[in-house]
């Protein structure tokens, strides 16, 4: 009777479910996160320090991870491990990188016995400045009668805006008469106006700025008074004898500026 009881006890136990002792226990069931993961800015100087964070999880608490972050460089295939971190209880996590080239980063949160890994991207654009020689203004005339109205071998560019920097101008001139001679203005003027004929200094009248030499070569502009307006060049070809002032010219300037590229 003692052992019909103890077997028709245990079928019972089992009809019911209950597991007898030592037997396993099934595993628990692991959620799915939510994750939040972004760059502080959108771009970077090169070798600046970038904060990168995020959240991953599904409740305030027991969200606890190991994060690895990935780095994929713009036109690469794949990413390549970039950094771990640590996701806390609430499943915050940060990391600071140096930005090196631009490209897109990807957050792995490794997930726990009840969380599941979760991804999540963001892109970074990183630029760095690089000196580059811009022409602000040329021009070039052949054969240019230097008597005849109204070019007289003079030429008023288009309004510009020119970089904080020094203003370099290179001129060329072959005339037909001895003694030519060029120069080069930059004025605010809104009506284009010729620079006086003598301006004896730099700083000429109002808005303008006047260099002028009588040789082939290069010259530094002075600093303008306003960085925006025009261009104003020409050439003295004076008459001689019978001889007609033909010149053949041209005059170039350029400035040294930063620019920004990214990488």
């Amino acid at each position: 009777m003692r052992t019909k009881s103890l077997i028709r006890i245990g079928a019972v136990a089992a009809a019911f479910g209950v597991l007898a002792p030592g037997a396993a226990h099934a595993a628990p069931k692991k959620r799915a996160v939510t994750i939040t993961f972004a760059a502080a800015v959108d771009e970077a100087r090169q070798g600046a320090a970038v904060l990168l964070s995020g959240r991953a999880g599904w409740s305030p608490a027991g969200n606890a991870a190991t994060v690895d972050v990935f780095f994929r460089k713009n036109g690469s295939p794949g990413y390549t491990l970039l950094t771990s971190t640590k996701a806390d209880a609430r499943g915050s996590f940060r990391k600071t990188i140096t930005a090196v080239s631009g490209g897109t980063f990807k957050a792995v949160y490794r997930g726990n016995s009840k969380r599941k890994t979760a991804t999540a991207t963001d892109g970074l654009r990183v630029w760095t400045l690089k000196t580059v020689t811009r022409t602000v203004f040329s021009h070039s005339e052949a054969g240019a009668d230097c008597s005849a109205v109204p070019n007289r071998c003079r030429y008023t560019g288009p309004t510009v805006t020119l970089a904080h920097s020094p203003i370099t101008v290179t001129g060329k001139m072959h005339c037909s008469t001895p003694k030519p001679g060029m120069g080069i203005a930059f004025t605010d003027a809104p009506d284009n106006s010729v620079p006086p004929a003598n301006p004896g200094t730099p700083q000429a009248g109002p808005g303008w700025v006047v260099q002028s030499y009588y040789a082939v070569g290069t010259v530094v502009l002075s600093d303008p008074l306003s960085w925006t307006g025009h261009f104003h060049a020409g050439v003295g070809c004076p008459p001689y004898g019978q001889t007609r002032p033909i010149a053949d010219w041209s005059v170039i300037a350029t400035q040294d500026v930063p620019e920004k590229r990214f990488v």
